[in-house]
């Protein structure tokens, strides 16, 4: 296990790495060829790195911003130093882990914070019917899952106390790809587009054909007045005529509208397959 880790997966370079300055940084007087890059007062070069007419010291922080390293997260290699030593036992890996993370810094405590995102904690996990299960804070209950049906991509077995890989996991994209096509699933029950203007929707059991009308909007400007400072403030909003909505049972004021339905007969019903 590489030895540099931290600073592998938390430092990144400062802003601007790649400009060395070599174009100016230690000449010792500013030519007039860096004009549109210098101010000049009196025939003096104002060097804007320092505030002073030095052209052989350059300021750190402003080349910089105060000096500062911007704070990275490139986790990937931390997944793969867990991804390669599946098949160990879980006490020496994380003996190993313990070495080139200093738990007491800030640094590598949330270096294993993220760890845990995709390794159950071993404290968490238990044997339940010949079966691993894992508990969670994200259990407000105290609930448990079997780990074959979690977000995580590792875990260490009850058992025997190996690091083993969850060949079952779902991510994050695939579950939300598989509620996704079970809400379409179920709208599909209640609702078909047909086309832009025409809806096939389910009330009450019943199918009904529904039309939809769009309305062009009137853009107005809507004058505001804060009541406590009496600023004036000016905002734009769009206006639709009002119309009966046939859906909502009520008058709307809105770009599309249902606007007339209609209860399909057995024909129409083949015809949309909904019907044998």
């Amino acid at each position: 296990m590489r030895d540099d880790l931290t600073t592998l997966l938390c430092e990144r370079e400062r802003p601007r790495s790649w400009d060395h300055y070599s174009n100016y940084r230690n000449v010792d007087k500013f030519e007039r060829q860096y004009e549109d890059m210098y101010e000049f007062e009196d025939d003096e070069v104002i060097d804007p790195f320092t505030g002073v007419s030095s052209g052989s010291r350059e300021s750190m922080k402003f080349r910089y911003g105060y000096d500062k390293k911007d704070f990275g997260e490139h986790l990937s290699p931390l997944y793969g130093v867990v991804r390669k030593n599946v098949g160990r036992k879980w006490d020496k890996v994380y003996s190993e882990l313990n070495a080139a993370f200093d738990r007491r810094s800030a640094t590598g405590d949330h270096i294993f914070q993220h760890l845990w995102d995709q390794l159950a904690k071993p404290a968490e996990t238990f044997i339940k019917d010949g079966a691993v299960w894992v508990r969670g804070a994200r259990f407000s209950s105290g609930g448990a899952e079997l780990i074959r049906n979690s977000y995580y991509e590792f875990y260490v077995d009850p058992r025997d106390g190996i690091l083993k890989r969850n060949a079952h996991r779902i991510t994050y994209k695939q579950m939300q790809r598989q509620r996704e096509n079970a809400r379409k699933t179920e709208e599909l029950k209640i609702r078909r587009v047909i086309d832009k203007d025409t809806e096939l929707h389910c009330i009450n059991g019943l199918w009904y054909e529904v039309k939809f009308r769009t309305f062009e909007g009137v853009r107005k400007q809507v004058v505001q007045t804060n009541k406590y400072s009496k600023s004036v403030y000016y905002r734009y909003e769009t206006e639709y005529p009002y119309t009966f909505d046939v859906l909502k049972q009520k008058t709307v004021s809105e770009a599309r509208a249902a606007v007339s339905k209609r209860s399909l007969a057995h024909k129409s019903l083949k015809q949309y397959g909904l019907a044998a």
